[in-house]
Protein backbone atom coordinates (compact mmCIF):
# COMPACT_ATOMS: atom_id res chain seq x y z
CA UNK A 1 0.00 0.00 0.00
CA UNK A 2 2.76 2.39 0.53
CA UNK A 3 4.08 1.49 -2.26
CA UNK A 4 1.25 2.39 -4.56
CA UNK A 5 0.96 5.82 -2.39
CA UNK A 6 4.23 6.85 -3.64
CA UNK A 7 3.76 6.05 -6.89
CA UNK A 8 0.43 7.95 -6.66
CA UNK A 9 2.74 10.94 -5.34
CA UNK A 10 5.03 10.71 -8.17
CA UNK A 11 2.24 10.75 -10.89
CA UNK A 12 1.29 14.03 -9.24
CA UNK A 13 4.82 15.57 -8.95
CA UNK A 14 5.42 15.05 -12.66
CA UNK A 15 1.72 16.46 -13.58
CA UNK A 16 2.78 19.67 -12.04
CA UNK A 17 5.22 22.06 -13.84
CA UNK A 18 5.75 25.48 -15.24
CA UNK A 19 7.73 25.14 -18.56
CA UNK A 20 9.23 27.95 -20.24
CA UNK A 21 7.76 27.73 -24.17
CA UNK A 22 9.14 31.21 -25.67
CA UNK A 23 11.64 32.44 -25.82
CA UNK A 24 13.27 29.31 -27.06
CA UNK A 25 16.21 28.09 -29.12
CA UNK A 26 14.12 28.32 -32.54
CA UNK A 27 12.62 31.88 -31.87
CA UNK A 28 14.40 35.42 -30.60
CA UNK A 29 14.34 38.70 -29.02
CA UNK A 30 14.70 42.65 -30.48
CA UNK A 31 16.68 44.69 -28.92
CA UNK A 32 14.27 48.25 -28.29
CA UNK A 33 11.09 46.39 -28.95
CA UNK A 34 8.74 45.30 -27.12
CA UNK A 35 9.40 41.03 -26.73
CA UNK A 36 7.41 38.39 -24.89
CA UNK A 37 7.98 35.38 -22.64
CA UNK A 38 5.71 32.94 -22.72
CA UNK A 39 5.21 29.45 -19.83
CA UNK A 40 2.71 26.77 -19.36
CA UNK A 41 2.07 26.22 -14.94
CA UNK A 42 -0.39 23.52 -13.91
CA UNK A 43 -2.16 24.91 -10.54
CA UNK A 44 -0.53 23.73 -7.84
CA UNK A 45 2.45 24.67 -8.32
CA UNK A 46 3.77 28.32 -6.95
CA UNK A 47 1.22 31.37 -7.68
CA UNK A 48 4.18 33.98 -8.20
CA UNK A 49 7.07 33.66 -9.40
CA UNK A 50 9.87 36.77 -10.39
CA UNK A 51 11.29 36.50 -13.68
CA UNK A 52 15.07 36.86 -14.61
CA UNK A 53 17.61 37.05 -17.47
CA UNK A 54 21.40 35.86 -17.47
CA UNK A 55 24.02 35.27 -20.08
CA UNK A 56 27.01 33.16 -19.17
CA UNK A 57 29.37 36.04 -20.41
CA UNK A 58 29.99 38.65 -17.68
CA UNK A 59 30.80 41.17 -21.25
CA UNK A 60 27.70 41.01 -22.29
CA UNK A 61 25.36 40.91 -19.34
CA UNK A 62 26.65 40.79 -15.76
CA UNK A 63 24.23 38.90 -13.48
CA UNK A 64 20.92 38.04 -13.25
CA UNK A 65 18.66 40.84 -14.19
CA UNK A 66 15.15 41.32 -12.69
CA UNK A 67 12.86 41.33 -15.41
CA UNK A 68 9.55 41.19 -13.27
CA UNK A 69 8.49 40.08 -9.28
CA UNK A 70 5.53 38.88 -7.83
CA UNK A 71 4.14 37.17 -11.84
CA UNK A 72 1.11 35.63 -11.48
CA UNK A 73 2.14 32.36 -12.81
CA UNK A 74 -1.07 31.59 -14.47
CA UNK A 75 -1.07 34.23 -16.60
CA UNK A 76 1.09 32.25 -19.22
CA UNK A 77 2.90 35.30 -20.76
CA UNK A 78 4.95 38.37 -20.08
CA UNK A 79 5.92 41.21 -22.32
CA UNK A 80 9.04 43.17 -21.62
CA UNK A 81 8.97 46.42 -23.19
CA UNK A 82 12.08 48.43 -24.66
CA UNK A 83 14.51 45.12 -24.44
CA UNK A 84 18.02 47.01 -23.93
CA UNK A 85 20.15 43.99 -23.99
CA UNK A 86 23.08 43.76 -25.65
CA UNK A 87 22.62 41.54 -29.37
CA UNK A 88 24.35 38.24 -28.66
CA UNK A 89 23.01 34.63 -28.15
CA UNK A 90 22.70 32.69 -25.65
CA UNK A 91 20.69 34.40 -23.32
CA UNK A 92 18.52 32.61 -20.46
CA UNK A 93 15.21 32.90 -18.96
CA UNK A 94 15.16 32.05 -15.09
CA UNK A 95 11.81 31.80 -12.88
CA UNK A 96 12.59 31.56 -9.43
CA UNK A 97 9.53 31.25 -6.55
CA UNK A 98 8.80 34.94 -5.68
CA UNK A 99 8.76 34.18 -2.27
CA UNK A 100 11.96 31.74 -2.10
CA UNK A 101 14.27 33.31 -4.17
CA UNK A 102 16.49 29.86 -4.20
CA UNK A 103 14.01 27.87 -5.75
CA UNK A 104 14.60 27.52 -9.61
CA UNK A 105 11.64 27.10 -10.93
CA UNK A 106 12.53 26.71 -14.55
CA UNK A 107 14.95 27.57 -17.19
CA UNK A 108 14.61 28.43 -20.56
CA UNK A 109 17.12 27.14 -23.60
CA UNK A 110 19.36 29.71 -24.79
CA UNK A 111 17.84 31.98 -27.39
CA UNK A 112 19.24 35.28 -28.58
CA UNK A 113 19.13 38.91 -28.97
CA UNK A 114 19.01 40.67 -32.35
CA UNK A 115 19.54 44.04 -33.22
CA UNK A 116 17.12 46.55 -33.75
CA UNK A 117 14.94 46.41 -37.30
CA UNK A 118 15.51 42.67 -37.64
CA UNK A 119 11.69 41.11 -38.90
CA UNK A 120 9.75 39.66 -36.26
CA UNK A 121 10.02 35.46 -35.97
CA UNK A 122 6.07 34.69 -35.66
CA UNK A 123 4.32 37.66 -37.41
CA UNK A 124 1.48 37.45 -35.12
CA UNK A 125 1.30 40.12 -32.71
CA UNK A 126 -0.64 41.32 -30.13
CA UNK A 127 -4.04 43.12 -30.47
CA UNK A 128 -3.29 46.71 -28.88
CA UNK A 129 -6.45 46.49 -27.61
CA UNK A 130 -5.65 43.98 -25.40
CA UNK A 131 -4.66 44.61 -22.06
CA UNK A 132 -0.64 43.80 -21.79
CA UNK A 133 1.77 42.23 -19.38
CA UNK A 134 4.73 44.57 -18.93
CA UNK A 135 8.04 46.12 -17.41
CA UNK A 136 10.70 47.72 -18.29
CA UNK A 137 12.71 46.11 -15.53
CA UNK A 138 10.86 45.76 -12.53
CA UNK A 139 7.26 45.43 -11.75
CA UNK A 140 3.89 43.13 -10.77
CA UNK A 141 1.92 42.11 -14.33
CA UNK A 142 -1.95 42.03 -15.23
CA UNK A 143 -3.78 39.51 -16.96
CA UNK A 144 -3.67 39.57 -21.08
CA UNK A 145 -7.04 39.40 -22.76
CA UNK A 146 -6.25 38.13 -26.07
CA UNK A 147 -5.88 34.62 -27.61
CA UNK A 148 -3.31 35.57 -30.33
CA UNK A 149 0.53 33.74 -30.29
CA UNK A 150 2.59 36.57 -29.17
CA UNK A 151 6.37 36.05 -31.30
CA UNK A 152 8.07 33.23 -29.68
CA UNK A 153 5.34 31.34 -28.04
CA UNK A 154 3.89 28.79 -30.30
CA UNK A 155 3.91 25.56 -28.37
CA UNK A 156 6.55 23.00 -28.72
CA UNK A 157 5.92 20.05 -30.95
CA UNK A 158 8.57 18.25 -30.69
CA UNK A 159 9.65 14.31 -29.30
CA UNK A 160 10.25 16.25 -25.44
CA UNK A 161 7.38 17.73 -25.14
CA UNK A 162 5.40 14.45 -26.75
CA UNK A 163 7.98 12.35 -24.32
CA UNK A 164 7.40 14.09 -21.12
CA UNK A 165 2.94 13.11 -21.75
CA UNK A 166 4.14 9.84 -22.74
CA UNK A 167 5.83 9.94 -19.08
CA UNK A 168 3.17 11.07 -17.35
CA UNK A 169 0.88 8.30 -19.65
CA UNK A 170 3.33 5.40 -18.47
CA UNK A 171 3.47 6.25 -14.46
CA UNK A 172 -0.50 6.49 -14.72
CA UNK A 173 -0.69 3.39 -16.02
CA UNK A 174 2.07 1.75 -13.92
CA UNK A 175 -0.59 2.88 -10.97
CA UNK A 176 -3.54 1.60 -12.40
CA UNK A 177 -2.30 -1.68 -12.98
CA UNK A 178 -0.52 -1.74 -9.15
CA UNK A 179 -4.14 -0.59 -8.10
CA UNK A 180 -6.27 -3.75 -9.43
Amino acid sequence: MLAIRALSLATLALCAYVDILGPDSDSYWIQFTENNITWAWEKGDVENMSIFISHPDSSVLNGNFTIAEYTAADQHQFTVTNVTLRVAKGYIINFYEAKNPSNVLATSVPFEVKPEGTKPDNPLLFDTKSSQSSSTASASATKTTNNANPIGTAPPDDSSSRLAISAVALVGAAVASLLL
